[in-house]
């Protein structure tokens, strides 16, 4: 390209777009009828999006998990499957585009004794990203005129998404001193926790552990919790990747298929499932943008346009373990297996200096499985994360942030409970960038000619420099120089002081 002409990225969208999925399900005729929802959970599989020439469309599956009890207390598990599906309008047909999507609540209703309506509420921060000019050829303002210009390096955001498709995990775990035939599956939960995240020149490595959560029951017995822990470690190709980019990550894991296996005296459980990584890399692009131009001997107008962007200040990512003792109702006695569920209520992002803490509340669902009756109970668990942002705030600064509980566990003592999470936290911070690009130049005269033989002094006053004397009088920078005997490397846009005259021409 010519110089000064750069293309930047830009987003389109940044207002937050709330979709819901409202479905109705009925259940086969060999599940036992719905006395009593227990829970229902949702797990949002995203697929690829679609770009049409009016927009994009977003859509995945839903995969539910309803627990749910019968008129004798027996406790079952219905695995269901829904879709989600959006659209984000844009007149630009070339747009590059990805989404971050949570889900906001799940609610489960029955209207028979084997059908229910499940109402998802998703959350989702769609980003269509375009480049567009930022800047023109300089020949385009000039033609092939000698110039001077002056010019500023701006660092601008630059996104890149890239999607890992399926991936697939599987391992081996025991139960002891049971057979096979004797332990039920009665539900299982999933989650994700990266612990590592690098960008490489052409891909993403990522590392970290899949937890499942599963609810078992011996027969006879009283269910209990077993948690079992799958590492992974992948390589997820992007072309356009480079060392230096930050890296945020969104992550979903399918429920598992479960089997068991009988070994020896023990139950080997099986776990097979799919899981889905999603990377977006960040990085500032350098652009070079032209600030003020003049022609020898001319006179020029410059007209100028806005152009908006956004500049990455920092990004961090971390997991932590939170905990906490909270009191129980006092009409609810809790004794024994604790089967607890964490999401997100609310949280908020805070700046010191060159770290962000991240506060706010998770949703702590507990079921207790006793011997005679199922109790639940809903308490709220705060949390507190720290994490070293870098970079320095700067004003209009916006944060951008993910906070995932996976796994957990729950114990009573006494009156009391204590709960324990692992939280996945992420978050980059972005300024606006605002810059004034020309875009035409009108010339408005020529510049006084003067006679060679004649040598013309200027006295400079406050806030003159080399430039506006140069501007003034349509005069080369390094003629300048030459004639006052100022070091080439002198910037030009330095206040003269020290100066009480300087030769303009003929010297």
């Amino acid at each position: 390209m010519s110089n000064f002409e750069n293309r930047a990225q830009k987003d389109l969208v940044t207002d937050a777009v709330f979709t819901e999925s409202n479905e109705e399900f009925i259940l086969p005729d060999y599940m036992p009828e719905i006395g009593r929802v227990l829970r229902v959970s949702a797990t949002l599989l995203p697929e690829e999006h679609y770009v049409g020439s009016d927009g994009t469309e977003f859509s995945g599956r839903l995969e539910y998990r309803l627990l749910y009890s019968d008129r004798e207390n027996t406790v079952t598990e219905a695995p269901l499957e829904g879709r989600y599906t959006y659209r984000v309008h844009s007149d630009k047909d070339s747009a590059v585009t990805y989404t971050e999507e949570r889900i906001e609540s799940v609610n489960a209703r029955p209207s028979a004794p084997r059908k229910l309506g499940i109402r998802t509420r998703i959350l989702a921060r769609p980003h269509v990203l375009i480049e567009e000019a930022a800047g023109v050829p300089l020949s385009t303002l000039v033609q092939d005129a000698p110039v001077e210009t002056i010019a500023r390096e701006v660092s601008v955001l630059e996104r890149n998404a890239c999607f890992s498709g399926a991936l697939h995990a599987e391992g081996r775990f025991t139960v002891e001193e049971t057979s096979a035939d004797a332990l039920t599956l009665i539900s299982v939960q999933s989650g994700v926790l990266p612990e590592t995240r690098e960008a490489h020149d052409g891909y993403l490595s990522v590392r970290g552990r899949l937890i499942f959560t599963l609810l078992l029951q011996k027969m006879g017995e009283a269910p209990f919790v077993k948690v079992c822990t799958l590492p992974f470690e992948e390589e997820i190709t992007a072309k356009d990747a480079k060392k230096e980019d930050r890296v945020v990550l969104s992550a979903h894991v399918a429920s598992p298929t479960v089997t068991f296996e009988e070994d020896g005296e023990n139950t080997a459980l099986l776990l097979d499932t799919e899981y889905y990584l999603t990377g977006t890399l960040l990085s500032n692009r350098t652009v070079s943008v032209l600030e003020d131009l003049y022609v020898h001997g001319a006179r020029h107008d410059i007209a100028r346009r806005q152009f908006n962007a956004e500049k990455l200040i920092g990004c961090a990512a971390g997991n932590l373990t939170v905990s906490a003792e909270l009191p129980l109702p006092a009409d609810i006695k809790m004794t024994g297996c604790l089967f607890p569920r964490f999401s997100l209520k609310d949280a908020a992002v805070s700046r010191v200096g060159d770290k962000a803490t991240v506060e706010g509340r998770l949703d702590a669902s507990l079921l207790c499985f006793g011997s005679d009756e199922i109790e639940k109970c809903d308490l709220t668990l705060p949390f507190r994360a720290e994490l070293p942002l870098g970079g320095v705030g700067e004003e209009g600064e916006s944060f951008s942030f993910s906070v995932t509980p996976v796994g957990g566990g729950a114990q009573v003592s006494g009156e009391k409970v204590r709960l324990s999470t692992e939280l996945a936290v992420s978050l980059c911070s972005v300024c606006p960038v605002s810059l004034s690009l020309p875009f035409s130049a009108v010339k408005t005269g020529d510049i006084e000619g003067y006679d060679p033989a004649t040598v013309l002094l200027y006295y400079p006053t406050d806030g003159d420099t080399l430039w506006s004397v140069g501007k003034r009088y349509g005069v080369p920078l390094a003629d300048l120089k030459r004639q006052n005997g100022i070091p080439e490397e002198e910037e030009s846009t330095a206040p003269l002081d020290g100066y009480s005259y300087l030769f303009t021409h003929g010297l």
